[in-house]
């Protein structure tokens, strides 16, 4: 029997352990520090410190690690006899340096909008989660001559994923755009303030 380990990709679209069909994950938060007197000055810190994509700022991000570790046989045919499938999450969200020179409301606006991103990002996590297991039950039936092959068919089938896990996470994106601009915090913003 030989061992393959197959890093299939490193994206960007962020609790330990939890396990789902062949699936463990690790995520890893990193509070990125910001600061500011008022939600426009906060929010401008917000998005000075973090990520663009695509051109577009963002307010927080889950960069993601897939590994495949195979194990295989070689008989007549190259099977795979075991496959587990790890996720590695790098959640990025803000932390508010000065929290406590803030006004109670504000404060509590801020605390409630930090919560709704760390919220936005974990459901990210739980949708490639998702998408992870239905890769992971795929693995369990492929079999090939070579084992070359085989390990280009895994490919394929991470890179099909990762494309049907797209919709999900966009459709994620633009339902949850409408609710970030009901939230206190932002309607400060929006009004100067």
């Amino acid at each position: 029997m030989a061992t393959r380990t197959v890093l299939a990709a490193l994206l960007v679209c962020g609790f330990a352990g939890t396990a789902l069909a062949g699936v463990t994950q690790k995520t890893l938060y990193n509070f990125f520090p910001v600061s500011g007197s008022d939600a426009v000055s906060i929010y401008r810190s917000v998005t000075a410190r973090s990520e663009v994509k695509g051109g577009i700022e963002t307010l927080a991000t889950t960069g993601i690690q897939m590994k495949t570790n195979l194990l295989t046989t070689k008989g007549t045919k190259c099977t795979v006899a075991k496959a587990d499938v790890v996720m590695n999450f790098k959640v990025n969200v803000p932390r508010l340096t000065n929290e406590s020179r803030l006004s109670a409301g504000l404060r509590s606006d801020w605390r409630a909008f930090a919560a709704h991103l760390k919220m936005h990002e974990e459901k990210h996590r739980a949708i490639w989660m998702t998408c992870a297991a239905r890769y992971s039950a795929s693995l369990r039936p492929l079999l090939d001559h070579d084992c070359g092959d085989l390990n280009r068919a895994i490919n394929g089938l991470w890179s099909a994923a990762q494309k049907t896990c797209r919709a999900p996470n966009n459709a994620w994106d633009a339902k949850d755009q409408k609710a970030l601009l009901r939230l206190p915090f932002i309607k400060r913003v929006a009004n100067g303030g």
